[in-house]
């Protein structure tokens, strides 16, 4: 199944778009996530990086992982050096890395641009550790209201 391309791009106006992004939302995330040191942690989808290099920077005795499949972005997120964070290019449907490797897994605003957001769950469970905690986050687009009313989209 090909991995379809991420609707926004990633020219300049979009990384600024994700930097404001994460400004914005990375310090109630990390809070949501609760962490009592994990000795690893997987982020799917990282973007630019910056939230992965946060959770790093809050927790440097865990090793966090980011997979991200856009060329682009993963040249930004490997420019957040910390000895505690990786990064790797890699689709989420397919992760590079064991069965039950990981204390912690999260990803958020990705599960709308891959193809297959169940594979991308069971994916992320896979590799999660028994007891370990999972994290989405996702956009609640029901609360979207048009003006005018589109009756077609409120069928969908």
């Amino acid at each position: 199944m090909a991995q379809p391309t991420y609707i926004h791009g990633t020219g300049s106006e979009e990384q600024e778009r994700l930097a404001l992004l994460n400004r914005l939302t990375n310090q109630s995330f990390i809070e949501f996530l609760d962490l009592t040191d994990p000795r690893s942690i997987l982020e799917i989808g990282s973007g630019l990086g910056i939230l992965a290099a946060e959770v790093a920077a809050h927790h440097p005795k865990t090793d966090v992982w980011g997979i991200e499949s856009a060329t682009q972005q993963l040249e930004i997120a490997k420019k957040q050096l910390r000895p505690n964070l990786h990064f790797v290019q890699a689709d989420a449907h397919h992760p590079p890395f064991g069965t039950a490797q990981f204390d912690v897994v999260y990803c958020r605003y990705i599960l709308e641009h891959v193809a297959d957001p169940v594979r991308v769950l069971n994916e992320a469970h896979r590799v999660l550790k028994t007891g370990g905690k999972l994290h989405v986050q996702e956009n609640n687009i029901f609360v979207l209201e048009l003006y005018p009313d589109c009756l077609r989209f409120d069928h969908v």
